[in-house]
């Protein structure tokens, strides 16, 4: 990566930290980047249409929803140790919606606490996931901290952002800027359910 970005005319990141990352790093000189966030596309976001049997079954719930891969360096086993601090708080539920190699491994975790405060579903059609979106309290950005999560940004939290949910997000560099630049969210250490 390195060695490519340092012969490219032009670079094209996806947010400021990554640029000020290759800057700094790869010492890349900054009129060279141009950053160009990822965003959704709200116009698709709302042409599916809303599944209320999925509204009504969380109305009464404070449900807090994860979209994407759902592998360890995710946070998804952060939002499972939350779930079981919440486990004697009925108004909180959780829903970790995808997939991964880890998933068994997930399944376990929740088995093992016997939670019934938090679900993983797996895969569902991404249409019907905004249905989830819809019903949420909040979106969930845990990830923990790493090189490419610390400078890149999650379209899950423009889709949150796009219902007008609000962002709970771990404290990576990037995602934690533009939640508290856009006062959209609260931000907690990577890792750290309590």
């Amino acid at each position: 990566q390195r060695d490519y970005a340092g012969l490219a005319d032009q670079l094209i990141l996806v947010t400021p930290e990554a640029r000020d990352y290759y800057t700094r790093e790869y010492g890349i000189p900054e009129e060279k980047i141009h950053v160009v966030p990822n965003y959704t596309d709200p116009e698709k976001l709302f042409s599916f249409p809303v599944n209320q049997d999925i509204i009504e079954r969380y109305r009464d719930k404070i449900l807090l929803s994860y979209l994407g891969n759902t592998g360890a360096r995710r946070g998804t086993k952060t939002i499972i140790e939350a779930a079981r601090l919440l486990v004697n708080e009925p108004d909180f539920h959780f829903i970790i919606i995808g997939e991964s190699k880890e998933q068994g491994e997930l399944q376990r975790l929740i088995a093992s606490y016997g939670l019934n405060n938090v679900e993983l579903p797996g895969y569902i059609p991404f249409g019907e996931a905004m249905s989830y979106i819809e019903a949420s309290s909040a979106g969930l950005c845990p990830f923990l901290r790493n090189i490419h999560h610390d400078t890149t940004y999650a379209n899950k939290m423009f889709q949150y952002m796009a219902f007008g949910k609000a962002i709970i997000a771990s404290d990576i560099p990037s995602q934690e800027n533009i939640t508290r630049r856009e006062n959209c969210g609260l931000i907690f250490g990577a890792d750290d359910p309590e």
